[in-house]
């Protein structure tokens, strides 16, 4: 049996290639016809789409795991690299929908700095605000579910109560709750 060699991905970078695999399945194992292989992703809810897991069964048991890498943001850069930068505003909100706000102010500035806009005070003041606010909002999403991940409901639902509060404050100036394209470029919409 001939060994082949896969072409580096990444060229130049410290990624190394093949990449080392997490538990490796006994060759013993390996030879016979007892192992099933699942892929637990791209698409699993439980990796949001980041991340490929090809596991190796003997019964209930896991005796092989491989990660598979480069489903990051599922597609998010590649959509972005085919739309001018007005249209692709919407994107870098529903990368990471928990911090959206912040997200789409790092991309807009990033706009304006290629440009060389200046933006105004207010709109500064107003960016920074809304995205201390949604800081906030992030915060009690990670408390509230990691309470919930502990058997605490209570605590889900105080944090998702205040969640909703700053979602109010969010809908009341721009008009959505989430995802609301109301930081453009040089200001605010």
């Amino acid at each position: 049996m001939a060994i082949t060699t896969r072409p580096q991905v990444y060229q130049g970078s410290n990624i190394p290639s093949p990449i080392p695999t997490v538990l490796q399945v006994p060759p013993a194992l390996r030879d016979s016809e007892d192992v099933l292989q699942v892929n637990f992703g791209p698409n699993h809810p439980s990796t949001h789409g980041v991340l490929r897991l090809v596991v190796d069964l003997s019964g209930e048991r896991v005796v092989g795991l491989r990660a598979v890498i480069g489903y990051l943001h599922t597609g998010f850069e590649k959509n972005m690299e085919q739309k001018s930068w007005w249209k692709a505003i919407t994107y870098p909100e529903r990368i990471d929908y928990v911090s959206f706000q912040n997200n789409e102010l790092v991309f807009v500035l990033a706009i304006e700095k290629l440009l060389g806009i200046e933006v105004p005070p207010k709109a500064t003041w107003m960016r920074t605000l809304l995205c201390e606010l949604n800081r906030l909002h992030s915060h009690l999403i990670f408390l509230g579910t990691s309470a919930l991940e502990l058997g605490a409901i209570s605590m889900f639902w105080y944090c998702f109560r205040e969640r909703d509060q700053i979602l109010d404050l969010s809908e009341l100036v721009t008009g959505m709750r989430m995802h609301t394209r109301y930081f453009q470029a040089g200001g605010l919409a």
